[in-house]
């Protein structure tokens, strides 16, 4: 008789269970850690591996050929949207730096034009004071003149002196003027506030 006859044989004296009957592909059914003879239904021995034998063998590090893995998962649109915040943190502080130095140098500016405007005001009033007195000599030189009393030469020289302050007058005015302009500019005051327009010609 073979060994597959006398499987068949058995299995015919013996109501085996359907997964009994599907592992009969060796002369021994092996159930857990015990070894039974599929003929004689005896145990016949133990088979270590075990799931209590396993994790023994695992805490006593018996064997080398382990190993231990760690999966770090970083989401990629997270450190994207930290790199871009980060940007524009940095782009926001530059803006703010250079908003505050252009105000620092608007204020600079500011002061500049005020104190040229109160220098050339000074030396309008100074200018306009001179010119008078250089007028008055020269009244008094050619009242002497008509009367004998001075020379030709001394109203020559009190008509210069009189040309110079009258020029000096008008360049401080012209300065003065200048100075008004520049600290409209800089307080950015417009041509409609100051009522001023121009007329174009309509073709």
């Amino acid at each position: 008789m073979t060994w597959n006859q006398s499987v068949t044989f058995e299995r015919g004296r013996r109501p085996f269970q359907k997964e009994e009957a599907g592992r009969a592909a060796s002369p021994h059914f092996c159930s857990g850690k015990k070894v039974t003879a599929l003929l004689t239904g005896i145990v016949i021995g133990t088979l270590p591996g075990g799931s209590s034998d396993s994790m023994k063998d695992a805490l006593n590090f018996l064997y080398n050929n382990w190993s231990i893995s760690l999966n770090l998962d970083i989401p990629l649109s997270n450190v994207f949207s930290r790199s871009t915040l980060a940007r524009a943190v940095v782009t926001m502080d530059q803006a703010q730096l250079s908003l505050l130095a252009k105000e620092q140098q608007v204020l600079l500016e500011i002061k500049t034009a005020v104190r040229t405007l109160e220098t050339n005001f000074k030396r309008v009033k100074a200018y306009r004071v001179a010119r008078e007195l250089t007028e008055d000599k020269l009244k008094a030189e050619e009242e002497k003149l008509r009367v004998g009393l001075s020379t030709n030469y001394n109203l020559l020289m009190a008509q210069r002196d009189f040309e110079n302050a009258r020029s000096s007058e008008l360049m401080a005015v012209i300065d003065y003027s200048l100075s008004v302009a520049n600290l409209d500019k800089v307080l950015g005051v417009s041509l409609k506030e100051k009522n001023i327009k121009f007329n174009q010609d309509k073709k």
